[in-house]
């Protein structure tokens, strides 16, 4: 990718912990980086051990990265629980990435509302 699209960026939205790799150390320098954690290591299987351990809540996570020198730091930024559905855990998954969406925006909402206020322009978001 493009090393001069990721310095004009204002947010970094990624939907795996990916980012955490050493490779994108220099992405996370200059950007506010958002990841979502879906409580396991592949998104794929988002809402499986909930479903197979018959938890009744399964968490979604919204955390931002911080990195000052080589110092990370990740921030929970928001969390919202979502029932789990017991019939399956594919429909648990759809359900839990359908519903988290709403955490995403509500939280890009209240970003660019403070942006505007600071600024007058829109973010540029990458995704």
């Amino acid at each position: 990718m493009d090393k001069d699209l990721f310095r004009k960026l204002d947010l970094l939205l990624c939907f795996d912990k990916n980012i955490l790799k050493p490779k994108y150390n220099n992405f996370l320098v200059n950007n506010e980086v958002w990841f979502i954690d879906y409580c396991c290591y592949d998104n794929f299987f988002a809402g499986f051990w909930h479903c197979f351990l018959n938890k009744e809540i399964t968490p979604v996570y919204l955390n931002k990265i911080s990195k000052k020198k080589n110092n990370i730091k990740i921030i929970n930024i928001d969390e919202g629980f979502y029932s789990t559905k017991q019939s399956s855990w594919l429909l648990n998954r759809d359900f839990i990435i359908e519903k988290s969406n709403s955490l995403i925006i509500k939280n890009l909402k209240l970003v660019g509302r403070k942006i505007n206020r600071k600024k007058n322009f829109l973010p540029k978001v990458f995704y």
